[in-house]
């Protein structure tokens, strides 16, 4: 009777375990599906909060939260969100509001919503508008950055703190801008890095300040007089250093936040051909990318010393950089979270990743193009497809308009693709807005059905 017993279990348990075997062999298996409230809806954009339980979908004509766990619907927001109001959604970092960014214009405003109830509680707007807003690491104040009024403008132009309802803090004024200043939160939150592109403020354009007081704490000294002056672009990811463009296009400088006030080292394009730009730190913090064009490479530097550390060559035309002073840099181009690699697109419809370490090619990925692409016109940066690493660094996520595929980051091997019949005649952003991986890993959502639906992956790694 045992031995019957155990063979009737083996036999029963013979499918499971093949089924888990199949299961294996892909990198993710649909969970949920999240339908939207009618079939004349889509899905505009779409993001998990800050522990990836739920997502935010914001559609053509509604605006939904759903459990991640689940798959079932929590809550309708009394009203759509407009999409006026802007494309970009941060959650707020451990908290139950979202951030609405990205409208353009003098009537421009940055809006705040609580995820729990659907409502709208605050409003961040200035006289000339706001150009971006974004929340600081706990997520217990938001820094907005007002508009001009236009280049070489008259209006002094506002960069608020505000609590997380958008009331403010304080307000402080750069004068005369012929562009948006750029600021940011400091790693840690509590103090903000900002500059101006006006070289005649203080002569030190770049500084970090006290968020709630206003009182400068380090202004940088460019000492950059005969090659032009800087605007901040990032600060490592360990608030060691910070680096900035050379206005417009000429170099990239860097300081230490600890220690002296001049540039640790700074790299010149002194022919002025906009051939070097500055495109991201690493996660360990230890190097950063520069991009020359001109030569098609990107060099990775040493963030300690300044120097050179690899080389990547790139024999075909490297992407340009579009760089505008007071707007981040974004390029689409991606580190690992190991650090040890880094992923670059090009003119010739497709990406290469090398080994950041010793400068080798580690495989080449061709691109998602859409079926009416048009070689001899061209494209333009943004019409690129996006890469993003799953936090473990074992799978890397490539987004087109219409699909995402997975990719084997090791060898360059295709994992899976993830793509749905699309009429031509239907107009949407279909996955740019939407796929994305949680911020633990487990999850991926895909817009589905020509974003009538978007789609809750569970991710498996071997």
């Amino acid at each position: 009777m045992n031995w019957f017993l155990q063979l009737f279990l083996i036999c029963a348990g013979f499918p499971i375990v093949s089924f888990t075997q199949n299961l294996d062999s892909k990198p993710i298996r649909l969970k949920h599906r999240l339908e939207v409230s009618s079939p004349e809806d889509r899905v505009l954009y779409a993001s998990f909060n800050s522990d990836g339980t739920k997502v935010l979908l914001v559609n053509k004509n509604s605006t939904q939260i759903w459990s991640a766990e689940t798959g079932k619907l929590v809550l309708s927001f009394p009203e759509k969100i407009p999409e006026k109001y802007g494309s970009g959604f941060e959650w707020q970092p451990n908290g139950s509001k979202v951030l609405q960014t990205g409208a353009r214009g003098e009537k421009a405003a940055a809006y705040i919503w609580d995820a729990e109830t659907g409502r709208l509680t605050g409003v961040i707007n200035e006289k000339k508008g706001i150009a971006y807003a974004e929340w600081n690491k706990t997520g217990d104040k938001i820094l907005a950055v007002g508009n001009t009024g236009g280049n070489y403008s008259l209006y002094d132009v506002p960069i608020s703190i505000r609590d997380q309802n958008g009331k403010v803090i304080r307000t402080e004024f750069v004068i005369r801008p012929s562009s948006t200043p750029r600021a940011s939160f400091t790693s840690d939150g509590n103090n903000v890095i900002t500059s101006s592109d006006d070289r005649y403020l203080d002569g030190r354009p770049v500084r970090i300040s006290d968020a709630e007081t206003g009182e400068t704490i380090k202004a940088f000294d460019q000492e950059l007089s005969k090659s032009g002056f800087a605007s901040f672009s990032a600060e490592s990811p360990d608030g060691k250093f910070i680096c900035g463009q050379i206005i417009v296009s000429k170099g990239v400088v860097c300081w230490k936040t600890e220690g002296t006030e001049s540039p640790i080292y700074y790299f010149l394009d002194t022919k002025e051909t906009g051939d070097i730009s500055f495109l991201n730190f690493s996660p360990d913090f230890k190097s950063f990318a520069i991009l020359k064009p001109k030569k098609n490479v990107i060099e990775i530097i040493d963030t300690e010393t300044g120097k050179v550390k690899s080389t990547l060559q790139n024999p075909n035309k490297a992407r340009l950089i579009l760089f505008h002073p007071g707007m981040p840099l974004t390029s689409g181009d991606s580190w690992s979270p190991d650090s040890k690699a880094f992923i670059a697109s090009n003119f010739e419809k497709e990406a290469s990743m090398w080994n950041t370490h010793t400068g080798e090619l580690v495989a080449k990925l061709p691109l998602i193009y859409d079926d009416d692409y048009d070689w001899f016109v061209g494209t333009l940066v943004t019409d690129y497809e996006r890469f993003s690493f799953h936090p473990s660094g074992k799978i890397l996520l490539s987004i087109g308009r219409l699909s995402v595929k997975l990719w084997k980051p090791q060898t360059g091997e295709l994992l899976m693709e993830v793509k749905e019949p699309v009429n031509k005649k239907s107009p949407g952003i279909y996955q740019f807005s939407v796929a994305q991986w949680s911020s633990d890993g487990n999850l991926l959502i895909t817009a589905g059905e020509e974003n009538k639906s978007v789609l809750l992956w569970e991710v498996f790694l071997k």
